[in-house]
Order: C-alpha cells, then sequence, then structure tokens
C-alpha cells in the first residue's frame, strides 16, 4: 500500500524532545516518509539514528540539488 508520503522528504523541526515535533516526526515516518530531524539537542537526535553522521546528512542534501 502506498501513502501520499511515499518518497517524500519531511524535515522536522524540535523533534527530538517529547512534544509535538517528536509526535510528527513519528507519524510521517509511519506513513513512509523519510524524516530527517532537526534540535538544538543533537545528543538526543542521535538516539534516533545513531548510524547516520550529519556527514552523510550533508552528501544526501548536497545529492538532491
Amino acid at each position: 500500500m502506498t501513502t501520499e508520503f511515499d518518497s517524500r522528504i519531511a524535515l522536522v523541526t524540535a523533534a527530538a524532545g517529547a512534544g509535538i515535533g517528536q509526535a510528527i516526526s513519528m507519524a510521517l515516518a509511519r506513513e513512509g516518509a523519510a524524516v530527517l530531524l532537526v534540535d538544538r539537542d543533537g545528543e538526543v537526535v542521535r538516539r534516533f539514528e545513531p548510524t547516520v553522521t550529519p556527514e552523510q546528512i550533508a552528501d544526501e542534501i548536497a545529492a538532491l540539488l
């Protein structure tokens, strides 16, 4: 089953806390979006995907340009 968010990239700010940013991130991921989390607390963000480095994210963004 495909959804509206398949093959889409979502950038969510304030994503690492326990509030609405995290809830939105989880909902988008469940719907098939690739979610890029942005938060002032980088350590908290890293717990969601510890194998991805900032350099890898930058390379993926650059490849889209």
